[in-house]
C-alpha cells in the first residue's frame, strides 16, 4: 500500500472508472425511452426496468464484498467490468426481451460491484486520504453524469442509435479493465482462519457502522427524490420547466464542486457529515420558502453543494469502521444507499402528489441526519473518553 499521491496510477483510473460509471448511469436513464420503443415496450414498464436494475445491483453487492475480503478487491472489481460488458451488450442488441431483462439485472450488478470494490480498493491504497480520494472519485462520478445526457442526446437527434452509445461504453469499460488488470491494486487480504459467520454479521453488530448505514439510506433517498421532484416542483411553484431543468443542472454542478473541494482538502469525517447535513436542512428549506425563481436556482446549488460530500463521507467512515471487513462494510453501504434510493422516492409520491408537499416532507430526513450524526459523534466521544 503506498503512500498518498493522487496522481498516481490507480487513482487516475479509478477516478476515470467512475467517471465511466456515472457516464453509463446517466445515459440509461437519459436513453431508456428509446430502449423502449426499439423493443416495443410501453413507457409503463418502467418499473420493471428500474426493479431489475436494482435487484441486480442489490444481489451482487451482498455477494461481492464478501468475496472482495477473501480472494481480494481487484478479482472481484474486474468481473465487475467483464459484467458491465457483457451487459451492455445485451441491452443493445438482445435479440429477446428475455435477454435484455438478463441485461438490466447485469447492469444493475456491475454497477453495484464497481462502485463499490474500486471504490473501496482506492480507500486501502490511500491511508490518511481515505475521504479524500472518496470524494474526487465520487466528483468525477457526478461530472460523469452531467456531460453524459447532453452527448447522447446530441448524438440520437443527429440520428444514431442507443446502440451504438452501449456499444461504445462498453469498448470503454474494456479498455479500463486492460489497464486495471495491468494494475497493482485491491491487494488479497492475509489468509483468516475460516469463520463459519459471513462477515456482514459481524458488521452489523457495530452500532457506529449501523447509525453511518441508517444515515446512507436516508440521505440517498433524499438525493434521489430531489432529482425525481425538483423540475416538477418548479414547473408547480414558478412555471418553468426550464428553470426546473436548470435547477437540475446546477445541483449535479455544485455537487462536483464540494466534491473536489473536500477531496483537496478533507477535514474531520464526522463534523464534515454534522454540518453538511445542516447545511442540506437549510438550503432546501430556503428553496421551499423563498418565493424568488433564480434565488431557487440558487439555493438548488447550495444543496447540490452541501449533498456532495455526504456519501462518501459515510462510505469512508464506515470502511475505516471495518477495515477489517472493508469489502463487506463498502458493499453493504452502497446497498444501503440504493435501498435508499429505491425506496424514498416512490413512498412520497405516494403520500402526496404535489411536489411542494412533497419537498416538504423531505425536508424531515437531513432533519433526521442532522440528528443520527449528532448521536454518533456523541457516541464516539463517550467511547473515547471512557478508553
Amino acid at each position: 500500500m503506498s503512500a498518498h499521491n493522487p496522481l498516481k496510477r490507480v487513482n487516475i483510473l479509478g477516478s476515470l472508472t467512475m467517471c465511466g460509471v456515472g457516464m453509463l448511469y446517466a445515459a440509461y436513464q437519459t436513453i431508456s425511452d428509446s430502449i423502449f420503443s426499439h423493443y416495443q415496450q410501453p413507457f409503463s414498464i418502467i418499473g420493471v426496468y428500474i426493479a431489475l436494475f436494482f435487484s441486480g445491483n442489490i444481489v451482487s453487492l451482498l455477494v461481492s464484498g464478501e468475496i472482495s475480503d477473501r480472494r481480494g478487491k481487484k478479482c472481484v472489481s474486474l468481473w465487475g467490468f467483464k459484467l458491465i460488458i457483457i451487459s451492455a451488450l445485451l441491452i443493445a442488441y438482445a435479440p429477446h426481451k428475455i435477454l435484455l431483462y438478463m441485461g438490466l439485472f447485469l447492469y444493475g450488478g456491475s454497477h453495484g460491484i464497481i462502485e463499490g470494490t474500486v471504490t473501496s480498493a482506492l480507500v486501502d491504497e490511500n491511508p490518511s486520504f481515505e475521504t479524500g480520494i472518496s470524494n474526487i472519485t465520487q466528483a468525477f462520478f457526478s461530472l460523469g453524469g452531467i456531460i453524459s445526457p447532453v452527448i447522447c442526446v446530441m448524438y440520437l437527434n443527429h440520428g444514431g442509435s442507443f446502440a451504438h452509445i452501449f456499444v461504445f461504453f462498453s469498448i470503454i469499460f474494456f479498455v479500463l479493465w486492460l489497464l486495471l488488470y495491468h494494475t497493482k491494486f485491491g491487494t488479497i487480504p492475509p489468509k483468516k482462519e475460516i469463520k463459519k459467520s459471513p462477515n456482514l454479521l459481524y458488521i452489523l453488530r457495530d452500532r457506529h457502522y449501523m447509525l453511518m448505514a441508517v444515515i446512507m439510506v436516508i440521505y440517498v433517498g433524499v438525493e434521489a427524490g430531489y432529482c425525481f421532484y425538483e423540475k416538477q416542483y418548479f414547473i408547480a411553484s414558478v412555471n418553468s420547466e426550464q428553470l426546473g431543468a436548470t435547477g437540475l443542472s446546477v445541483f449535479w454542478a455544485a455537487m462536483v464542486i464540494s466534491r473536489l473541494l473536500l477531496g483537496m482538502r478533507p477535514g474531520n469525517e464526522t463534523s464534515v457529515l454534522t454540518i453538511f447535513s445542516a447545511g442540506m436542512f437549510v438550503s432546501l428549506l430556503l428553496l421551499l420558502i423563498v418565493p424568488n425563481a433564480y434565488l431557487k436556482l440558487v439555493f438548488s446549488g447550495l444543496f447540490g453543494f452541501f449533498c456532495g460530500p455526504i456519501w462518501p463521507t459515510i462510505f469512508t467512515l464506515c470502511t475505516k469502521q471495518q477495515s477489517q471487513f472493508s469489502g463487506t462494510a463498502s458493499s453493504f453501504i452502497v446497498l444501503s444507499g440504493s435501498l435508499g434510493g429505491m425506496l424514498f422516492a416512490p413512498a412520497l409520491g405516494l403520500i402526496s402528489r404535489e411536489p411542494e408537499n412533497i419537498l416538504w416532507m423531505m425536508l424531515t430526513l437531513p432533519a433526521a441526519m442532522i440528528l443520527l450524526s449528532y448521536l454518533n459523534k456523541q457516541l464516539r466521544q463517550g467511547e473515547e473518553q471512557a478508553a
